[in-house]
C-alpha cells in the first residue's frame, strides 16, 4: 500500500483528484491535504508519503520552491506536478527537479492513473523515485530480468517500450534480443 499527499490551493481540485484515485484504493491512501508550498512541505516531513501530488501556482510557496526543496530532502518520493499552466519553463523545472510527470487540469483520469502507474513502478523496483542512472547490465541479463518479470506478471499489460525505456535501449534492438 502507497501513501499519498495533495497540494493544491484550490479544494475542488484536491476533492477532484481524490474522487479520480478512489478505484485505486487497494493500492493507495491519501494521508493529508495542504493548500499551499509551505504547508505541504511540513506535512511531507510529517507524514513521508510515498507519492506527492502537487500544484504549481499556489500562495506562500510555489510548487517550483517547494519542488526544490523537497527533491533532496526527500529522495524516496515520487512527485507528480499538476498545473493549469502549459509553459514549457514550468515543466522543464519541474522534471529537472525530479518530477515524474507534469499533468495539465483539468487532470484526465487516464492521465493521472498513469503518472501513478509511473510512480508505483519506479518505487517498487528502485526504490527511489530520483535513481535515474542506466542499469549496468550486459545485454544477455536485460533479456533474463525481462524473461523473469514477463513470467512473473504476465497476466499484466507489457510492453516492449517500457522495457526499452527502463533498461536505455531502443525498442528495435531490444526486440532483436
Amino acid at each position: 500500500m502507497y501513501t499519498y499527499v495533495i497540494i493544491d490551493d484550490e479544494p475542488l481540485i484536491r476533492r477532484g483528484t481524490k474522487k479520480k484515485l478512489e478505484p485505486l484504493s487497494h493500492l493507495l491512501t491519501c494521508c493529508g491535504e495542504a493548500s499551499d508550498g509551505r504547508e505541504g512541505l511540513e506535512l511531507v516531513r510529517q507524514l513521508k508519503p510515498d507519492i506527492v501530488i502537487l500544484d504549481m501556482q499556489m500562495p506562500v510557496m510555489n510548487g517550483m520552491e517547494f519542488l526544490e526543496k523537497a527533491s533532496h530532502e526527500f529522495r524516496d518520493t515520487c512527485f507528480i506536478v499538476i498545473s493549469g499552466y502549459d509553459y514549457f519553463d514550468y515543466a522543464k523545472a519541474a522534471l529537472k527537479c525530479g518530477a515524474i510527470d507534469y499533468l495539465l487540469k483539468p487532470i484526465a483520469r487516464e492521465e493521472l492513473n498513469a503518472a501513478i502507474d509511473k510512480a508505483v513502478q519506479t518505487l517498487g523496483n528502485t526504490g527511489t523515485c530520483l535513481e535515474k542512472e542506466a542499469p549496468k547490465l550486459s545485454p544477455d541479463e536485460v533479456v533474463a530480468r525481462i524473461r523473469q518479470d514477463i513470467d512473473q506478471n504476465y497476466p499484466q499489460p507489457l510492453k516492449v517500450s517500457s522495457y526499452a525505456k527502463k533498461y536505455f535501449f531502443t525498442q528495435e534492438y531490444l526486440t532483436r534480443l
